[in-house]
Order: C-alpha cells, then sequence, then structure tokens
C-alpha cells in the first residue's frame, strides 16, 4: 500500500526531464559548447581544493620494535648558518695548513701550529727584504792642495774612484759635490783610466763623474778649480762641500806669516 502511494505521488509530480535527455535534444554543436561550459566552471570550483592540499610529510622509519630510528648526527669543520635572529657563531678551521713549494717545486703541507703568529710574521718579512747589493763605486781618495791668494784659493783636485760593477757595460754615477769650485780653463779636467769619462755639474750634488768601463779598476780624474774666499768680518773662510771617501787630505799654502 504504502509503495503505490509513493508512487502515485511521483507520477503526479511534473519534474524536469534529466540532463542527458535535455543534451540529447540539442545539435551537436550546442551539445559541445554546454559540455566544455560546465567543465570550465566545474574546475574554478575546484582550483582553491587543490591548491591547498598538500602531501603529507614522510614518516619516519620504524624500528623491529615499532620504535623510531634517529639518523646519527654528521660532524662538520665548517660552522651551520645561524637561525634567524639568533647570535652569529664563529668556528676555527682546524688543522692550519698551508701548502708551500719545496726545492724541486713541489707543493707540501706546512702545518702553523708549532710556531706563534708573531714568528711568522718576522719569518715572511725576512724574506721580503730585499738583499743589499754592493755598491756601484767607491771613492779611495779625494784631496786638494793649493795656494791662498787675495780673495780666493786655487786647488788641484785629485780624485780616485774605483769601478765596482760586476759587469762591464752600465754608466756609474760618482757625485763630486764641490759645488762653489770654478773651473780654471777648458783643459782644466784631466782623466786617467781603463774605462770612458765626462764631467757634469748638477745643481743639488755639484760635479758629477760619470764612469764607464775597467770593472773592478781604480779611475783617476784630476780637477784644476778656484774656490772664492768668504769673509766672515775681518777674517777670510775657505767653505767646501766635501764628498764622503776612504780618504780625504786639503793642503793649502797661505803666503801671510801671521796666518
Amino acid at each position: 500500500m504504502l509503495l503505490r502511494s509513493t508512487a502515485m505521488s511521483l507520477d503526479e509530480l511534473n519534474c524536469e526531464p534529466p540532463l542527458g535527455s535535455l543534451l540529447g535534444r540539442l545539435p551537436n554543436e550546442r551539445r559541445l559548447a554546454v559540455v566544455r561550459h560546465c567543465l570550465f566552471w566545474s574546475f574554478c570550483l575546484l582550483l582553491p581544493t587543490l591548491a591547498g592540499a598538500q602531501p603529507d610529510p614522510p614518516s619516519a622509519p620504524q624500528g623491529a620494535a615499532g620504535q623510531e630510528l634517529v639518523e646519527p648526527a654528521v660532524t662538520s669543520s665548517l660552522s651551520k648558518p645561524p637561525a634567524v635572529g639568533g647570535p652569529r657563531v664563529v668556528e676555527q678551521v682546524q688543522p692550519d695548513i698551508y701548502y708551500l713549494p719545496d726545492e724541486e717545486g713541489k707543493l707540501r703541507p706546512a702545518y702553523l701550529d708549532a710556531i706563534t703568529f708573531e714568528e711568522f710574521k718576522r719569518r715572511i718579512s725576512e724574506l721580503a727584504e730585499p738583499v743589499a747589493a754592493p755598491p756601484a763605486y767607491t771613492l779611495d781618495l779625494f784631496e786638494a792642495t793649493g795656494r791662498a791668494g787675495g780673495e780666493q784659493v786655487k786647488l788641484a783636485v785629485r780624485v780616485v774612484v774605483t769601478n765596482r760593477q760586476t759587469v762591464d757595460g752600465p754608466w756609474v754615477r760618482v757625485p763630486l759635490r764641490w759645488g762653489r769650485a770654478i773651473l780654471q780653463v777648458a783643459d782644466a779636467v784631466e782623466y786617467q783610466g781603463p774605462g770612458k769619462f765626462f764631467l757634469q755639474f748638477d745643481p743639488s750634488d755639484g760635479y758629477v763623474c760619470w764612469l764607464n768601463g775597467g770593472v773592478g779598476k781604480q779611475h783617476v780624474v784630476t780637477l784644476q778649480t778656484i774656490v772664492p774666499l768668504e769673509r766672515v768680518g775681518q777674517e777670510r773662510r775657505l767653505a767646501m762641500d766635501w764628498p764622503r771617501a776612504t780618504q780625504s787630505q786639503l793642503r793649502v799654502t797661505v803666503p801671510h806669516p801671521e796666518v
């Protein structure tokens, strides 16, 4: 009895035909457009749900008795980056190793634990210091001999220089100073030696002797000069700028008996 009444009520209802019946009545082009429209709006409704879904994290491996396995910690000499806002931790990388070339040019490890930082700096400084080179020349003798007369002194200057260069070729510059002296005549300069020679006047170094050749041998230069005397009150004075030489000598003859 219940089944009959229910069936009657369904027949009496004015229900819309199902979607499949409606689509079946449409032409093929309209039917395809309706299906695309339904699929588009279905995808738009499901998109937020798909975007918020995340895969579950993998579960930790379980032991034989159901216990969680813990991986052993890996130690490293490099410091890990600190957490955001946390203190920075500085760790020293050990050991301190420097690779230095040996006599054959092969790199060998050098541990610096045995010496201090100050000792290391001192040894590096010693290696960086240039090796002292011998002088290019030696001024063996600077001798001046002459006679005073009136307001000037005539002096014959004899200079002995040894060329200390190791190779024969470059010119050697020898400052003689003696800047207040005046050469008497054009041929007032005489040279004796195994090489070449010329004389130059420099405002800061006075007379400069240039030598070339005769490595390891002596060169002799003679100058005939006139030096003006300076007046200091009632006195006259001989003032000259002498070069530094191994041996220096000055001999002046004064005609006045009271001097």
